[in-house]
């Protein structure tokens, strides 16, 4: 009960917080052509409400949460279908080693990670794809026809 209070509260004032921020947008004159957000629904509610022309535009640092979280599914629903065996000792403790750009691994890391790509194609995939996301594009908007995420080039 205390967290849909929370969620209400917090909404609520990022509404009348929206609404601020138009007045001063009118104000002005402006012509809105881009709008750049993370992916709560209030801020794209308030977006087709009020600038239903502007491309909305997420940031990349929402993306890429997104990504981590769905990576972390696949890894616990494959690690569900596991029997104790090699594919268990290989997705072991290796949690983090995934969330780590692999940059930044140790060399014995990134031995670990190559094997879980080598054993797992799926987690390879989504390993690929969020990668590619961290280094590659940095610009992804919302296509509201189909309600997916695309990238901007």
């Amino acid at each position: 009960m205390e967290a849909w209070r929370f969620i209400l509260s917090w909404s609520y004032t990022v509404f009348h917080a929206l609404q601020d921020f138009l007045a001063c947008l009118r104000r002005s004159n402006a012509k809105i052509e881009v709008v750049v957000m993370d992916m709560g629904k209030v801020f794209i509610l308030w977006r087709k409400e009020n600038h239903p022309s502007a491309q909305i535009v997420f940031e990349h640092f929402h993306i890429i949460k997104l990504m981590n979280e769905t990576q972390d599914l696949v890894r616990r629903r494959i690690a569900a279908k596991l029997d104790s065996g090699e594919g268990t000792a290989v997705l072991k403790n290796q949690r983090f080693t995934r969330l780590r750009n692999v940059a930044d691994l140790t060399s014995e890391a990134r031995a670990c990670l190559s094997k879980i790509k080598q054993t797992f194609q799926e987690l390879a995939d989504v390993e690929a794809l969020r990668e590619y996301l961290l280094f590659g594009s940095k610009c992804f908007s919302l296509n509201e026809k189909n309600n997916e995420i695309e990238e901007v080039v």
